[in-house]
């Protein structure tokens, strides 16, 4: 009896190691790293110290450059972690202010393959935190480093991707949901707001 119990219980413990192992094989094969840039296109939504809209924000160009790993959770579905340096400002009549980010998003993702093509989409929210900043006024800046604009920024993110095998091209916007601003007047309000379009590689 103790014989065909430790026969049993050997079975059970190479089972197990046999199922650890096809497991992390399986999620071996849904873990996919990306690397990709963008062209960032960023403005800010305003409202005065009365809460009204201020619409004189325009677009500024810049860039974004952004690292994730795909890791499969059911199906078609993943989660993507990933890291980007993105540059946010706008544009106010003449004056232009950068404000650059390091940025966390957590996205949850679903890829589709069609025929020869594939699409995935994914949103989720984002974490950043801005480094440096910049502006082309001559006055007091409210910027990062004279303390005039929070450095920690939380969003939301979304976006869609066309690949073509390991090359891919991604559409997507980031939209911010703090107010930036430190020191306020009543409900005034500053906040970060961009769409990018870029290329990258899925590995």
């Amino acid at each position: 009896i103790f014989n065909a119990h430790e026969q049993i219980r050997k079975k059970m413990i190479i089972a197990a190691v046999a199922l650890l192992a096809s497991t992390f094989a399986v999620q071996a094969q849904e873990v996919h790293p990306r690397l990709e840039v963008a062209g960032n296109f960023s403005t800010n939504i305003a409202k005065d110290a009365s809460g009204y809209s201020v619409k004189d924000y325009k677009t500024r160009p810049g860039f974004r450059v952004a690292g994730a790993v795909e890791v499969g959770l059911l199906g078609p579905i993943y989660i993507a972690p990933g890291l980007a340096f993105q540059q946010n400002g706008s544009k106010l009549g003449d004056q232009t202010t950068t404000l650059n980010y390091l940025s966390v998003p957590v996205n949850l993702g679903l890829h589709l393959g069609l025929g020869g093509l594939a699409v995935s989409l994914e949103g989720g929210p984002s974490f950043s935190y801005g480094v440096s900043s910049s502006s082309t006024a001559k006055d007091v800046l409210l910027d990062f480093q004279n303390g005039g604009l929070k450095r920690f920024d939380t969003g939301v993110n979304a976006s869609v991707a066309v690949h073509l095998s390991s090359l891919y091209f991604r559409l997507g916007s980031d939209i911010g949901l703090t107010n930036i601003y430190k020191q306020k007047a009543s409900e005034e309000s500053l906040k970060n707001a961009s769409f990018y379009l870029g290329v990258g590689l899925r590995f």
